[in-house]
């Protein structure tokens, strides 16, 4: 009789194992990485205090050939998020106390414009600062060809001098088995 018993609690003890090891590998073979930065270079020219749309521009999508050269494939794609999201002056001697805050979008011809970060009350003689991040997924637009990035902002006080910054963006890619 106990040995009636052995094989059957044997079986499902393996069946649980063989589950769980193959949810592990399926774990293993899905992996992330964190694109290099994406640079949107822009100046602000002498202005007066206000509101500006200081730079929008097309940039070329290349997630295919990233997702491949990190071992994956665009069918595979699970998602891409900001990783990061930054607003560095480039002018020496300037910083970015003119800005009372910056916010990025991006686009496509079949995508609204989306909300990637903000960063709000800006000053303090910072040369650098980190956008507030929106959590949205940007597969969509990125598997696009080509994508449209606009840096708004607006000016707290005069620009005297032509001012020349970057906004740097990473992704986080997820990709399947």
């Amino acid at each position: 009789m106990k040995r009636n018993l052995l094989y059957p609690l044997v079986s499902f003890a393996l069946t649980v194992v063989i589950l769980a090891s193959c949810e592990l590998f399926g774990d293993l073979i899905d992996f992330s990485f964190t694109t290099g930065n994406e640079e949107i270079p822009f100046s602000v020219n002498p202005s007066s205090p206000g509101q500006y749309t200081f730079i929008e521009k097309i940039i070329q999508s290349d997630i295919e050939s990233e997702i491949e050269e990190n071992g994956g494939n665009i069918t595979n794609l699970k998602d891409i998020t900001i990783k990061e999201a930054k607003l560095e002056m480039l002018t020496p001697g300037q910083n970015l106390d003119a800005f009372e805050w910056v916010e990025v979008y991006i686009k496509t011809q079949n995508h609204d414009e989306i909300l990637v970060g903000s960063v709000q009350n800006i000053g303090n003689g910072l040369l650098r600062i980190d956008f507030t991040l929106t959590e949205v997924s940007l597969e969509d637009i990125l598997k696009e060809e080509e994508y449209t990035a606009r840096v708004v902002g607006y000016l707290s006080e005069e620009v005297t001098t032509t001012l020349d910054l970057v906004v740097k963006i990473k992704y986080k890619v997820e990709v399947g088995s």
